[in-house]
């Protein structure tokens, strides 16, 4: 699920990085980009919603939780591409495990 650390996706993850700051600026990338976004966070829904229905996640607050991991994995990217020194794994795992947990309590 996390981005991975070869050139291509580094590359990827830079010209995205320019998609967004244009996408700041000009309301014409904004909309596609939001776009992408919300198909994003629709994504990490549906699969907390289905985790509901297998009875491994709680039904409450799967809306927040879904933003929650689309703006952990969209900032790991960033900090990747920055290649900043973190503990990815143990960082996703974690929320993850912690979001599973609170949403069974």
């Amino acid at each position: 699920m996390l981005p991975s650390d070869d050139k291509e996706h580094r590359s990827t993850l830079r010209v995205l990085s320019e998609f967004t700051m244009l996408a700041e600026r000009d309301e014409q990338f904004r909309a596609p980009l939001l776009k992408v976004q919300q198909d994003f966070t629709n994504g990490f829904f549906d699969l907390l919603s289905k985790g509901a229905e297998w009875g491994l996640v709680g039904p409450e607050k799967i809306e927040v939780s879904s933003k929650i991991l689309a703006l952990l994995i969209d900032n790991l990217s960033r900090c990747k591409m920055m290649k900043m020194d973190l503990d990815y794994q143990i960082i996703w795992e974690e929320t993850v495990n912690r979001i599973i947990t609170r949403e069974r309590t």
